[in-house]
């Protein structure tokens, strides 16, 4: 249960990495 809490987290951290990358490319 800890394991999918924690991959939950690192899926949004990506997510949110993503967002920030593609706003300062744009």
């Amino acid at each position: 249960m800890l394991a999918r809490y924690q991959f939950t987290f690192l899926l949004l951290a990506l997510l949110l990495l993503f967002d920030v990358f593609v706003n300062s490319a744009v």
